[in-house]
């Protein structure tokens, strides 16, 4: 029996699953809409609360085997599902499932557009899909805490900037070096979008961009852009994957 007639057959909730290397999130899927998105801290607890669903899944950072153990019925997305794009990429076993995932719901959000989906997480990814519903690439660079961790712990003497000590703005002159740190990492980060943004929007016109991520608000661009602030755009995209997979 597939997974399509698992459904007909069935009641049973359908639940989409974002596990990124930060956060856990998920919401309840139906024919025509996603439900409230919820946080998890663990795998467990999520799989204690949904005892008889089924599990649409993005995966970054947990073992397969740990899914096959706390998910009954789930199907882990990747470059060889069934998609409503197709993928120009030449490395797709590595492709991770968030950035099919986003490319995915971002192309469900704007189709027939050129996108640009811009993650800022713990790490930023650049994923462009074109007009014509081909995943063509992009680029993947340091987010914030790595920025931070990183002159940490390659440094003798630069102090870990933690969660209490981000209280210190976007100005461009630090006056202690916790203060330079974080505004190097910070500004950096922010010039960095909008360089990528402004190089993008002049190979594409009517560029549409898609932000999404834990800082995404935090780097809200200046560049002259169709900016889309989403931050459940994985969730989206597995959501349209259900859909596809269920009527195939």
């Amino acid at each position: 029996m597939n997974y399509k007639e698992r459904n007909t057959l069935s009641n049973q909730k359908i639940i989409g699953v974002d596990i990124g290397n930060t956060f856990i999130k998920s919401a309840e899927f139906t024919d025509t809409d996603i439900g409230e998105v919820k946080k998890w801290q663990t795998i467990e607890k999520l799989a204690t609360q949904y005892t008889d669903a089924r599990f649409v899944i993005s995966n970054v950072s947990i073992s397969e085997d740990q899914l096959d153990v706390r998910f009954k019925e789930h199907f882990i997305v990747n470059a060889k599902t069934p998609l409503p794009i197709d993928l120009d990429y030449d490395s797709q076993e590595t492709l991770g499932s968030d950035r099919i995932a986003a490319a995915v719901g971002g192309w469900s959000l704007f189709p027939k557009r050129d996108i640009l989906i811009v993650d800022v997480g713990t790490c930023i990814t650049y994923d462009l899909v074109t007009k014509d519903g081909v995943f063509r690439g992009g680029m993947i660079s340091p987010g914030l805490d790595m920025r931070l961790k990183a002159m940490h712990e390659f440094t003798e003497n630069l102090p870990l900037i933690t969660d209490g000590d981000e209280n210190f703005g976007l100005d461009w002159v630090g006056k202690t070096t916790k203060e330079c740190i974080w505004l190097g990492a910070k500004n950096g980060m922010k010039s960095e979008i909008d360089g990528v943004l402004e190089s993008f929007n002049k190979k594409h016109d009517h560029l549409q961009v898609v932000v999404t991520g834990g800082w995404a608000l935090d780097f809200e661009s200046t560049t002259k852009a169709h900016i889309f602030a989403d931050s459940k755009i994985v969730l989206e995209g597995l959501h349209a994957i259900w859909k596809l997979n269920e009527a195939n």
